[in-house]
């Protein structure tokens, strides 16, 4: 099944992500004692940065649709580096430690890879 990205849609929900991640940020710094993590502090820029690598690949694809395979990979990688920076941050800040949070990691980055290569091979014509 092949669907056409809206860029609008897009650019709003990254933007809305980004902006809410920021915010998270700041509330949770505010009660956190005084202790900062930089896996908080730039937990922001992921969205950011996928909203427009995403962004910058719809335009180069000349916005054809993509498969929805695609599209699932890269927003649910994106969704899940979030996930990864904000629990290492809470992680990090309470002095806790987990084995699996670089699962997330590890799983989001292969997300956005595999993602982003299904989006520039996998054109419908």
């Amino acid at each position: 099944m092949y669907i056409s990205e809206n860029r609008i849609k897009n650019l709003a929900v990254y933007g809305f992500l980004t902006i809410f991640c920021a915010v998270f940020t700041i509330i949770y710094y505010r009660f956190s004692h005084g202790i900062y993590s930089p896996y908080l502090t730039w937990m922001w820029c992921v969205p950011l940065i996928a909203g427009a690598a995403g962004l910058l690949m719809n335009v180069l694809r000349k916005n054809r649709p993509v498969h929805a395979v695609a599209l699932c990979l890269y927003n649910s990688g994106a969704a899940a580096l979030v996930v990864y920076m904000a629990l290492c941050g809470i992680l990090k800040i309470a002095g806790a430690t987990s084995p699996y949070v670089i699962v997330i990691g590890i799983s989001g980055a292969a997300m956005i890879v595999a993602g982003s290569v299904m989006k520039a091979l996998m054109i419908k014509k």
